[in-house]
């Protein structure tokens, strides 16, 4: 979810068939370009809101949402369809960063108990920090659902 320019593809390319849904569509361009004649990888430019939807008839091994859901209006709604595209056995994945107000962020999670307010089944929750390109740490929650057995 929010493929942009594939290179989340990139990484697990030749591990897993892959869909990509991004609102941009000059980024999906730019994916679709990269990985032209790849026949694991699809790209496609439309709302996640208005696409999420018409998946359901497919299902996934993994859903990954990768520092996304802080910039949609309803987070919960893309929540809620991302788990039914998990078929059993497979998980939803997500990550966002703790407590960093931004002015394309429309959501800040402050906290665990915040996060998992907003996403009350989530099964696990960690936390990773990372380096910047800038050199500055930063947090992000990592958090997954999956199906119940």
């Amino acid at each position: 979810m929010g493929c942009g320019d594939g290179r989340a593809y990139g990484a697990l390319k030749g591990r897993f068939k892959y869909v990509g849904v991004d609102y941009s569509e000059q980024r999906v361009l730019l994916a679709r370009q990269c990985f032209e004649g790849d026949d694991n990888a699809r790209f496609i430019a439309r709302d996640l809101y208005d696409e999420l939807p018409h998946l359901d008839s497919e299902s996934f091994e993994l859903v990954w949402c990768c520092e996304l859901l802080e910039h949609l209006e309803n987070p919960e709604e893309i929540w809620d369809l991302m788990k039914v595209l998990c078929k059993p056995g497979g998980k939803v994945v997500c990550t966002c960063p703790v407590n960093m107000p931004h002015e394309a962020h429309l959501h800040v999670w402050k906290d665990a108990a915040e996060l998992q307010q907003a996403f009350p089944d989530i099964k696990e929750l960690r936390y990773v920090s990372c380096k910047t390109p800038g050199g500055h740490w930063r947090r992000h929650f990592v958090f997954t659902w999956w199906p119940s057995d």
